[in-house]
């Protein structure tokens, strides 16, 4: 099974990840290259390194899961996914946003806002975050 399963995260090397609109971001750089040693920094500038390629497979699975749940509806079971995609990597604002549109969906307007709040925090330029933020201000 470990086997089979390096075998599939290699086959995601190469990709990052990817909101619905096909906006990633810059592709990392090699090793060696002078800006692999610096690590990126999240909007309050602490270093933030992307997590390990096993775990990126990981929040790739979850966060289609969780599509397809809330495209069928099912706007509890996209929550969970998108919530245990979150423990691997918090600062994954796509990830945020769309729990922030299924708590909507399930009129939980707080934690919509919450959501929404946090995606913008971490990505300031982020239309849909702000598009999530207020619609759920407009339901409070």
């Amino acid at each position: 099974l470990l086997v089979i399963l390096d075998a599939e995260v290699g086959a995601f090397a190469g990709l990052s990840y990817e909101d619905q609109e096909g906006d990633q971001p810059p592709p990392s750089p090699s090793p060696g290259h002078p800006s692999s040693a610096t690590p990126a920094s999240n909007s309050r500038g602490h270093s933030v390194s992307p997590p390990p390629l096993r775990s990126q497979f990981e929040i790739r699975t979850l966060k289609e899961e969780g599509n397809k749940a809330y495209q069928a509806g099912d706007y509890s079971t996209a929550i969970a996914r998108y919530s245990k995609a979150l423990e691997l990597d918090p600062t994954h604002h796509v990830l945020l946003c769309n729990r922030s549109a299924g708590y909507y969906k399930l009129k939980d307007y707080v934690n919509a806002l919450k959501d929404a709040e946090q995606c913008v925090k971490l990505k300031s330029d982020y239309a849909k975050g702000y598009s999530q933020k207020a619609a759920a201000l407009l339901k409070l």
